[in-house]
């Protein structure tokens, strides 16, 4: 719209205060932080407000934290059991073009599950 002036302003905690929500708990475990921000649109006439909802996605792995943007992220995190994660990917068709919870806490519940299937015995 011409005359229009957009400003984003964020309205979330301090990082200290950063609020994740624990949606898995294993070895390899996933958080989801909720982003919340205010986007204006400035008119001539009127000011119109609108909160947009995002989610971030964080798997932790050996102690650290990888941030979940896409399908190639979580495959990059995942890479020790590829071949594993995208068969059972396929054969419960889960969709990762849009990230969501449902089909994430499936992906990383199995993955855990690789990891004491096929840990070799030492004798």
């Amino acid at each position: 719209m011409p005359g229009a002036e957009r400003i984003i302003k964020d309205v979330n905690r301090t990082d200290s205060e950063l609020n994740k929500l624990l949606l898995y708990d294993g070895d390899v475990s996933l958080y989801n932080k909720v982003s919340k921000r205010i986007e204006e649109l400035n008119l001539a006439t009127e000011i119109n407000r609108t909160i947009v909802e995002s989610n971030d996605y964080f798997i932790k792995k050996n102690n650290f934290y990888f941030f979940i943007k896409n399908r190639k992220d979580l495959r990059a995190v995942l890479a020790d059991k590829k071949k594993e994660v995208d068969q059972f990917a396929r054969k419960n068709k889960l969709k990762f073009r849009k990230l969501n919870d449902d089909s994430l806490i499936r992906l990383i519940a199995f993955y855990n599950t690789l990891d004491n299937r096929t840990t070799k015995k030492t004798n």
